[in-house]
């Protein structure tokens, strides 16, 4: 999402110029907004979160997100969410992959950048409302972003190989991430 913000002159001597409006450039269907994202825009007042729905008061009017996901640990194969997903059971077995085993087999991944069968989310997942785009729901906003994974998982596969194996496709992100071309 890009947005444009406008200033305008401050509250008193000696404030910072204070945010009157933003435009919206760009902007997706269905939208990652960080916390920080969503305290930043509340606090300069051009952002309201309710319980279910993102609207940013733009200068074209505003626009609304429905919420479909929070933060927190989700099932790579069923999208299920997974509380305290990282809570170890015993020596080599937590919460999230009991889930995944007992639910899934031993299967790989969908997903190979986890390859443990679930993800953990640090971002709320909104889906656009709106006369320009027809409402999506949120099997098909799952349906989207398995899309996006599914397309990675390829690009991947065909620049390391069908490795089977999570280790190839981790040293491949982190090569990535580094900057390096593996």
């Amino acid at each position: 999402m890009y947005l444009k913000r406008f200033y305008g002159p401050p509250a008193t001597e000696g404030d910072p110029p204070r945010v009157i409006g933003v435009k919206m450039l760009r902007a997706g269907r269905v939208q990652h907004f960080s916390a920080g994202f969503l305290d930043g825009g509340q606090g300069e007042g051009w952002l309201i979160r309710t319980a279910d729905a993102v609207t940013i008061r733009a200068t074209t009017g505003p626009v609304v997100y429905r919420l479909i996901r929070g933060p927190g640990a989700y099932c790579c194969y069923c999208e299920a969410a997974i509380p305290d997903a990282g809570t170890l059971l015993e020596p080599g077995l937590t919460i999230g992959r009991k889930h995944v085993l007992s639910q899934h087999g031993d299967a790989l991944s969908p997903d190979p950048t986890n390859p443990a069968g679930y993800r953990v989310e640090h971002h709320y997942t909104g889906v656009l409302v709106g006369d320009t785009v027809e409402a999506t729901t949120p099997e098909e906003a799952a349906q989207m972003e398995r899309g996006v994974r599914d397309a990675l998982a390829v690009k991947l596969r065909t620049k390391y190989g069908d490795t089977r194996g999570a280790s190839a496709a981790r040293r491949a992100l982190k090569t990535a991430a580094a900057g390096g071309e593996g």
